[in-house]
């Protein structure tokens, strides 16, 4: 295959119904940062192969067709997550209501029964810091001189289907969605319960 720009190569390649990985050469910093943010591969590659991931510096894991399950990426920091079972623990978090989302998540909850309105706030604190610390940042913990091994989380259009009878459950799942960029559609059976 051949493109005759590099926005046509990366609609070639994001066309794919897998994506496993993905590489680019190029000394362009201009066209590696337009490549970074388009292209849709689990691990991609920059001025090197595209084969070889090594334990522990580089998680793996695909896009589209070639991830497996909820997406972790096998010997990533998340990678235990889908094979865990969780409840709700005592927040460390400060609270987030200066933060813009939070506040107008926590208005849509306005009537809510006052433990599901302490619990949203709650989990709202947790996200805020989750998405700054985590989900929200580029980290390399390999830290290596002669190369850069970044994770990072991308947004994907998500559709959450909603069957339980806690809005305030729902409201924290679509603000989640919307802090990461994401474009969120909800599912609902017939008609969501009242609050």
């Amino acid at each position: 295959m051949t493109a005759a720009t590099l926005e046509d190569a990366i609609e070639l390649v994001n066309a794919i119904d897998y994506g496993l990985t993905s590489g680019l050469h190029s000394l362009d910093e201009r066209e590696i940062q337009t490549w970074l943010a388009a292209v849709e591969a689990g691990n991609v590659y920059v001025n090197r192969g595209t084969t070889g991931a090594i334990v522990q510096r580089q998680p793996f894991g695909g896009w589209k067709k070639a991830a497996v399950g909820a997406g972790t990426k096998a010997g990533g920091p998340s990678y235990l997550f889908g094979l865990s079972t969780w409840e709700d623990a005592e927040v460390k978090a400060p609270d987030a209501d200066g933060d813009a989302l939070t506040a107008s998540v926590l208005r849509a909850a306005l009537g809510s029964d006052e433990a599901d309105a302490r619990w949203l706030r709650s989990a709202l604190s947790t996200d805020v810091a989750a998405w700054r610390d985590e989900f929200g940042a580029v980290r390399d913990a390999t830290g290596l001189e002669t190369e850069h091994n970044a994770l990072r989380y991308q947004a994907l259009p998500v559709t959450v289907r909603f069957e339980g009878d806690r809005v305030v459950e729902l409201l924290r799942v679509v603000a989640a969605g919307v802090r990461t960029g994401a474009a969120v559609t909800v599912s609902v059976a017939e008609r969501l319960p009242a609050r």
